[in-house]
């Protein structure tokens, strides 16, 4: 009879609104919630208040798989609500734990779990109070189906409970109470995952680089990979980590190439540029040569020219020395002579091997050359185009007709600011012709023509009668155009202007950090016109000798 009246009840409770209201009422008025401010004796409301929550929640328990079991989403809303100022206003570990046993969610068990790290931490509690409860496991087990405890250094060899939760300030609460193997499994998983969460990233960060104990090469080397794959460059760490490869590079044997490869490859994606670590890498790298694989000599020349890193006092010969042979994929063999082109080792065979049309259809996927190769094959036609006695074979015209190069969202926006500022310098649109076509892969930002005086000449001009005449091509480099950490200009920018100075042009290079969008008209207006001048000085001297 007991169980029929309590199936009534429930009925009742899903398809009458009243005894929400009743509800409502009893938390307003007669039995309020505590606040979790003031720890108060309990009296015989809150006794109230702790029937009315226990009742609610042996109901949601009892016959759960029912329809006639549940209860409409403002009563969820309410139970919720309860639950959590319970949370917050426990000031025990047992509790905490007691309000586990109810039917709560993992929002509230990684509230819970998070309250009793943070007690542990701060020394509040001891870890003994509940490391071992079985209720505790039962929440981690919860949200991270791991059945090892993730509050302490020693016992959280499973970190699925930190990966798994999904409130990611709550999880970088968690991560100080891990060791440093574990923090960069942490940072694996989430490379693995794709999930670039940057709470838990800055706090990984944070917590790895104030660790005195020096990170092993290897270790390095993954976290420097999941921070490429997670376009993560976090200037202290990645300065930790330099260091860190410093100290490892003497201790490292000779059959481990592979970590070197890893390393360099992972710069290369960040756009990092580090001189001196670079030069101690090829360093261990060129006595050790016959040991190195053929991809990880790849991997630095490739790192090397991306980062238009030539080092003057190291002997890079036996760097260049691959064949085609010796790389799989067509692709790569046109990033290692594109990577030679920019370090400047390419020689005319190389460039015949690139341009000969079996070649070009080896690179086709879905019967589409991809976008990155139509950047570098017309990069090598256009400079075959400039080379002296070059008779080697080129891209048909009708080919590079349909490598169509456009500019990023970001990108365009600075490109016109130059613009703007070019107009109210140069006064006419005449003077100026913008978004210019190579036709050597890249577009050009802007072009103008300039007497010894430095005023303008319309840019249709016909200049090859005079020789006073400078040629002016300008490319505007952001963010993305320049490496982190040194702002030097990256391998293809040193390309694109070597190229252009082929065809006789004066190139000006405008970097973001002195062209700045947030600087008054007139300010951006006297540094372009300050650059000319120079430029225009420059190849005036020059014309004289």
């Amino acid at each position: 009879m007991l169980k029929l009246a309590i199936r009534r009840q429930i009925w009742w409770w899903a398809h009458d609104p009243r005894p929400l209201y009743i509800i409502n009422r009893a938390a307003q008025t007669s039995v309020p919630l505590p606040d979790p401010t003031i720890q108060d004796s309990r009296d015989s409301k809150t006794e109230n208040s702790s029937r009315l929550v226990a009742s609610v929640f042996e109901t949601l328990n009892t016959e759960s798989n029912t329809s006639n079991s549940k209860l409409s989403m403002n009563q969820f809303l309410e139970l919720r609500t309860i639950i959590k100022n319970e949370i917050e206003g426990a000031s025990d570990v047992a509790t905490l734990l007691a309000i586990s046993e109810r039917k709560v969610t993992r929002q509230e068990s990684l509230k819970i779990i998070t309250t009793l790290a943070n007690w542990a931490t701060t020394q509040k509690v001891k870890l003994a109070d509940f490391d071992t409860d079985p209720r505790f496991l039962q929440m981690c087990k919860m949200l991270g189906k791991s059945k090892h405890n993730i509050t302490t250094k020693s016992k959280s060899e499973d970190l699925d409970t930190v990966l798994e939760i999904k409130g990611d300030d709550e999880a970088a609460r968690l991560i100080s109470n891990l060791n440093i193997p574990q923090m960069i499994k942490v940072m694996s998983a989430l490379s693995q995952k794709k999930r670039r969460s940057t709470p838990l990233l800055r706090t990984l960060s944070f917590n790895i680089s104030r660790h005195a104990d020096i990170i092993d090469i290897k270790k390095c080397a993954d976290l420097l990979f999941s921070m490429a794959s997670l376009s993560f460059p976090d200037p202290v760490l990645m300065d930790r980590i330099c260091n860190d490869i410093q100290e490892n590079i003497p201790l490292l044997q000779a059959d481990r190439s592979s970590v070197i490869g890893s390393i360099v490859t992972s710069f290369g994606i960040l756009k990092y540029k580090n001189e001196k670590l670079m030069d101690n890498l090829i360093s261990w790298v060129l006595p050790n040569i016959e040991t190195v694989r053929s991809q990880d000599i790849f991997s630095i020349v490739l790192t090397m020219a991306t980062l238009n890193y030539n080092p003057s006092n190291i002997d890079i010969q036996k760097l260049v020395k691959l064949t085609k042979m010796d790389l799989v994929k067509p692709s790569n063999w046109l990033d290692y002579v594109w990577s030679l082109l920019v370090l400047e080792h390419i020689n005319e065979e190389h460039v015949t091997s690139i341009l000969n049309i079996e070649f070009v259809e080896s690179l086709k996927v879905d019967g589409e050359i991809p976008f990155p190769c139509q950047k570098k094959l017309s990069n090598i036609n256009g400079y075959a185009s400039v080379m002296n006695n070059y008779k080697g074979p080129m891209l048909p015209k009708d080919l590079l007709k349909q490598f169509k190069f456009s500019y990023s969202k970001e990108k365009q926006e600075f490109v016109a600011l130059l613009h703007g500022t070019l107009k109210s310098l140069l006064s006419s649109e005449t003077n100026i012709k913008k978004n210019c076509n190579s036709e050597m892969g890249f577009l050009f930002d802007a072009m103008c023509i300039l007497d010894p005086k430095c005023n303008p000449h319309p840019v249709n001009s016909d200049i090859s009668q005079k020789k006073n005449l400078t040629r002016v091509a300008m490319l505007a480099l952001d963010y993305h155009d320049l490496c982190k950490n040194t702002m030097d200009p990256l391998g293809q920018v040193v390309l694109y202007k070597r190229l252009l100075e082929a065809q006789k042009f004066k190139v000006l290079l405008i970097l973001y950090t002195d062209f700045n969008p947030r600087d008054k008209l007139v300010n951006r207006v006297q540094y372009i016109e300050n650059k000319l001048k120079e430029i225009v000085k420059e190849n005036s001297s020059s014309l004289k000798k």
